[in-house]
């Protein structure tokens, strides 16, 4: 829709200005543009569907432009995200033992969910929204810092858990007894 893509440019452009961690949230909605310009060529979703995504999210990688820098902070960054840091946020998630076990826990929690809901054909799931989830763990693996993204992007998916149980819940309760 036109109304969301509008907001592209300007978060990413205020984005970039503000934080480095930009760069995950143009390459997630980067995803979100190629997933769906994959359903227009494959035949499932029509062009009128999938132009308002692309040209924001054209536009909203052109507006990372719009810093102090320019097109040295793009530079920058692509030069400087590969070397590792001696900076805890930027240290790949310890998998074993039991440190940041939450993150782990909702992390492992939200993509068995995303399989589960994929294989269920759970009511409105998107592929690229499970894609998201894959690629968000992916980064928090890689640099804990990006557990926020992990987190936000899982939380819909625990809620659609957490409401289901509930209902299902209320289901069995409300039958009679014996039946």
């Amino acid at each position: 829709r036109w109304q969301a893509a509008v907001l592209f440019p300007p978060v990413m452009a205020l984005w970039a200005n503000l934080h480095g961690g930009f760069v995950v949230g143009l390459g997630l909605l980067c995803l979100a543009s190629a997933w769906q310009l994959g359903g227009c060529l494959g035949g499932r979703r029509p062009p009128r569907d999938v132009v308002p995504v692309v040209i924001g999210s054209v536009a909203a990688a052109a507006a990372v432009l719009a810093n102090p820098y320019g097109v040295e902070l793009p530079r920058f960054l692509a030069r400087t995200l590969s070397r590792g840091r001696p900076i805890g946020e930027w240290a790949p998630l310890p998998l074993a033992g039991l440190d940041l076990l939450e993150i782990k826990v909702v992390g492992v929690a939200a993509l068995a969910l995303a399989v589960v809901a994929v294989a269920g054909r759970w009511h409105g799931v998107r592929g690229w929204e499970v894609a998201w989830l894959v690629v968000t763990a992916a980064a928090t693996v890689r640099h804990q810092r990006h557990a926020p993204f992990l987190l936000l992007t899982a939380a819909p998916f625990l809620a659609w858990a957490v409401s289901e149980g509930v209902r299902r819940f209320a289901e069995r309760s409300a039958r009679p007894a014996g039946g």
